[in-house]
């Protein structure tokens, strides 16, 4: 539908702040593929955890990052029903309908696809601006099990559409998709019947990009990100990462078979800069190089969050030290802590063993750097190893992270069929794009 938008509707769209939709080529999304994903959605660290040494977390800002939403202004909150009843009573008058029930999906697409041979009056082009809201917002980024009907969750904001843009959209569709993550069932017992709510889209898209397939499926330089994605691809990718189709106890099959990629997929453009070693910090992502530098506070978050243990504190015995004037600063930081808590570990070791010469401190020379993220090898620690010489190599991350970052219709719900031949209604993904742009 909307790759026939004439430039009079994309620059009405352009204008509510969502005109990253009319980027988005995607037709489908596949609904047990992302049954799984929000099976793996933890929504207090808000992240998908597909594996226990593998996290991707998610902001307001990756929504942004893929959508380009709003995502800073006033926070979307629910209404009294009292208020609720005022704004319908708007938007019948806007929309010149005797009933609110009379305002769904499909006589919001008759709004939409509507052609006008002329320029489109005030009151036309807000009711056109509030019919895309409602209609991106109920089939695409918050679809509810209802999915024909408009939800007044977002309604005064819609209400206020010359000024809808100044709501932080991108903050609401991550709540949403918590809230969805925590109705998910942990189980699925014989004859349950549950459903799937959320922007799916944007698990795959922040997902996949994460993923290493060996070889580059996307475009990275897409703006929106979620332009560089297209069905054939995303079915692709999907298939790659699939584990098995039985899956007992789940109506859905288990996938998460790939690593994850070491250097960020998409990088916000405020983020950006050239360098050739990657440093994933918190959820914004960046390149060390010779220009540029990421946003200090996301780098001070990211640390904090790391080193905000009592036990470390005590060991290293200093807290970090905002604010950050660069990106090197914080390396340093991070560098410096490892040092001395790797110096405190080995010399705690030599004094309990009482043998600062003996095997103990030969075995100091294949150790690698003991940190925070530390998992006991080498492999995937979050910090250079350390050499005999005491040296660093120069090829190893300094942080480790996951990185930033559909196939059936986006239609109500499916039914799914388990490995006891139970069925349980994974709903109800809309068919949007499917219904406007094929």
């Amino acid at each position: 539908m909307v790759t026939q938008f004439d430039e009079q509707k994309k620059e009405l769209v352009r204008q509510t702040g969502f005109g990253g939709i009319l980027e988005l080529k995607l037709t489908k999304v596949n609904r047990q593929f992302g049954a799984w994903l929000l099976s793996k959605v933890d929504p207090q660290r808000c992240a998908i955890i597909p594996a226990r040494n593998k996290v991707i977390p998610f902001s307001s800002k990756d929504v942004n990052l893929f959508f380009s939403v709003p995502s800073s202004g006033k926070a979307i909150e629910a209404c009294s029903q009292e208020e609720v009843e005022v704004r319908k009573v708007y938007f019948c008058g806007l929309f010149e309908i005797s009933n609110f029930k009379t305002l769904n999906v499909s006589f919001l697409k008759e709004i939409l696809t509507k052609q006008y041979s002329h320029q489109l009056t005030c009151d036309e082009q807000r009711a056109f601006k509030a019919a895309f809201v409602f209609y991106v917002m109920t089939k695409l980024l918050a679809p509810q099990s209802l999915a024909n009907f408009i939800s007044p969750r977002y309604i005064r904001a819609v209400a206020v559409i010359d000024n809808v843009r100044e709501y932080n959209w991108s903050q609401f569709v991550v709540d949403d998709l918590k809230k969805s993550a925590d109705n998910m069932p942990k189980r699925f017992p014989r004859s349950s019947q549950g459903s799937i709510t959320g922007c799916i889209v944007f698990l795959q898209a922040l997902y996949l990009s994460n993923l290493d397939f060996g070889c580059e499926y996307l475009t990275h330089d897409a703006s929106p990100s979620i332009a560089a994605f297209n069905d054939m691809h995303v079915n692709m990718m999907i298939s790659a990462d699939l584990v098995t189709r039985t899956n007992p106890g789940y109506p859905f099959p288990k996938y998460g078979k790939l690593k994850l990629r070491d250097t960020p997929s998409f990088v916000r453009p405020d983020d950006r800069s050239v360098g050739t070693q990657s440093v994933i910090l918190g959820s914004s992502s960046t390149q060390l190089g010779s220009t540029g530098s990421p946003s200090m506070d996301f780098v001070y978050e990211y640390l904090m969050s790391r080193f905000k243990s009592k036990k470390l504190s005590a060991v290293v015995g200093h807290e970090l030290t905002p604010p950050f004037m660069s990106i090197y600063q914080a390396v340093t930081s991070i560098n410096n802590m490892v040092d001395v808590a790797n110096n405190k570990f080995y010399s705690i070791i030599d004094e309990h063993a009482n043998s600062p010469a003996g095997p103990l401190s030969e075995g100091r020379k294949n150790i690698s750097s003991i940190g925070p993220q530390s998992t006991g090898s080498s492999e995937g620690s979050g910090y250079p190893r350390r050499q005999s010489d005491g040296s660093n190599e120069d090829t190893t991350p300094l942080v480790h992270r996951p990185v930033r970052a559909a196939s059936s219709d986006l239609g109500p719900s499916q039914e799914l069929e388990t490995p006891n031949n139970s069925v349980t209604h994974l709903g109800p993904q809309s068919d949007f794009y499917s219904q406007h742009g094929k």
